[in-house]
């Protein structure tokens, strides 16, 4: 594998206390929750809210220092689902592990921003929504191809404490969510999926992690040229990469909707 290793559109929000409700698998059917069919690039961006654990959610098990820094909570056996030699996916994302053996689903484990990013999770969703770090521009980077996006907001990310079962289920939940997206979609579709910022290394002393810094991105999608892209990217590359598809499928210009890109490489993963 390479180194590869104002919204006019639909918001959906589970909050923590009825996320569980929300996305059980007669929930997830209801076409509320799965974006329409358009002509061209559609994107349903999943922004995992709390500061996800990227670590256990796509594991790099063959990692001695893994299992020294998570003594409690690295995953083993049946907790993982390989997917590489040196990558596996945590179990509760099942279907998210036979989408990647379909070839679906590019993964960027080591995203962050190269201005640096807050820990502040209000500042740090607001980077990510709008694309810029040193801005106090509320417009979502997005915002002129509004109609093309929908939006949805996962919460119980932010595993301080009694991470292992918390974090399980939140991921089982993303996991029939996407799949269900995904069995939907059409080749111009595209899911794109990440939180504000990932989580420590280290595993703290209440069973949980605390906020880190470079975190887990993936997209999913018929298009994509799947695998594990493990060099570090800055988020930006992502937005660069999916305003040029949107200049060619709806006749966007790329600068309508990012305009700060030209500092800014393309990803070659769709």
């Amino acid at each position: 594998m390479n180194r590869k290793s104002r919204i006019s559109r639909r918001e959906f929000i589970a909050g923590a206390a009825g996320a569980a409700a929300l996305f059980t698998p007669s929930a997830i059917a209801s076409p509320l929750v799965v974006p329409e069919v358009n002509r061209g690039l559609h994107l349903t961006i999943i922004h995992l809210s709390g500061g996800n654990d990227g670590i256990n959610t796509l594991v790099p098990y063959s990692s001695r220092d893994y299992y020294e820094c998570r003594p409690t909570l690295a995953l083993h056996g049946d907790e993982l689902v390989k997917v590489s030699g040196e990558y596996a996916f945590n179990s509760a994302l099942k279907e998210v592990a036979q989408l990647f053996r379909n070839g679906m689903v590019a993964a960027f484990p080591n995203t962050g921003c190269r201005d640096g990013l807050t820990m502040s999770h209000e500042r740090a969703s607001e980077i990510w929504r709008t694309g810029k770090p040193n801005s106090i521009d509320c417009d979502d980077w997005f915002a002129p191809a509004s109609k093309h996006v929908s939006l949805i907001t996962l919460d119980g990310f932010d595993t301080h404490s009694e991470q292992k079962s918390q974090h399980q289920a939140a991921l089982r939940r993303l996991s029939l969510l996407i799949d269900k997206i995904a069995r939907q979609s059409t080749a111009d579709d595209l899911i794109l999926v990440y939180s504000e910022f990932g989580r420590s290394r280290l595993e703290n002393e209440m069973g949980g992690t605390d906020h880190g810094g470079n975190g887990l991105m993936f997209a999913v999608g018929r298009g994509v040229s799947g695998g594990i892209y493990s060099d570090e990217i800055d988020f930006r590359q992502m937005y660069k990469t999916l305003a040029q598809k949107f200049q060619a499928s709806h006749k966007f210009k790329s600068a309508e909707l990012f305009p700060a890109l030209s500092s800014f490489n393309t990803l070659n993963f769709c």
